[in-house]
């Protein structure tokens, strides 16, 4: 990986809180949402130059840093996939492991989300209780930002999926990554195996086996980056909310 050039255009001084992130790097896209997050901090030091944004500043560059994890550990997966040098046996131990931290990076994104709003409305939560998934900050968002929280509210869903994946895969059960391929595998040619995730939510290797018996059933099993291409829009629609919650109230 190479740095971009100090002088990027879009790299302007209130918006640092970017260059400390994966979108410092070329490979990856900076979102809009920090684009205007960032003018926005720089309108405000032209103007009020005497006034701390030090911990808005903070907020604003960990929610940058957390979809921006979200953003690398993909594309870690999917140049895994591509590395035909491992093997499609060493792909799937090694994406599984990675789909750990991918899942636990998307709820990180919620977490930070959750903070922001936090500073925002003066919530006063703290601990576990910073958390989307939880009742007690919907009802505290509800009674600081009643105006605000169906924007969010919509996300819930999101919000659910994310959540027990990731609790599923950190505390219980790793994704479930295997490599198949049509043909038997004494076949010549070799056929050309493939891996995929197995999309059912905690499945033990006796459950997948019976799932097998079954036969293929391709509403059982996807794409590795399966759950980051149906979750990857809605996060940065969540961190778009939040960064203008944050713009608003700076």
């Amino acid at each position: 990986m190479t740095w971009k050039p100090v002088d990027n255009p879009r790299e302007i001084d209130g918006s640092s809180f970017f260059n400390r992130s994966a979108y410092r790097f070329p490979e990856y896209e900076l979102p809009d949402c920090f684009v205007r997050l960032g003018q926005r901090f720089e309108q405000r030091r032209l103007r009020s130059p005497e006034v701390s944004l030090t911990s808005t500043l903070a907020i604003s560059q960990n929610l940058c840093r957390r979809l921006g994890y979200v953003d690398v550990l993909a594309k870690v997966i999917e140049t895994t996939l591509l590395d035909t040098r491992i093997g499609a046996f060493g792909q799937s131990e090694l994406v599984s492991g990675f789909l750990v931290s991918h899942f636990g990076a998307c709820k990180s994104v919620l977490d930070a989300v959750a903070i922001s709003l936090n500073h925002v409305y003066g919530l006063g939560l703290t601990g576990g209780n910073l958390d989307m998934h939880k009742h007690v900050f919907w009802s505290t968002l509800m009674s600081r930002a009643a105006f605000r929280e169906h924007d969010y509210n919509t996300h819930r869903p999101l919000i659910d999926s994310v959540t027990k994946w990731r609790d599923e895969a950190v505390h219980r059960i790793p994704p479930l990554v295997i490599v198949s391929g049509a043909g038997h595998p004494a076949s010549v040619p070799t056929p050309k195996p493939n891996v995929t995730l197995c999309l059912v939510l905690g499945i033990t290797t006796e459950q997948f086996f019976n799932l097998n018996k079954s036969g293929y059933r391709a509403d059982k099993f996807g794409h590795p980056l399966h759950f980051h291409r149906l979750w990857r829009s809605s996060l940065e629609e969540l961190c778009s909310l939040a960064c203008d919650d944050i713009a608003t109230h700076m």
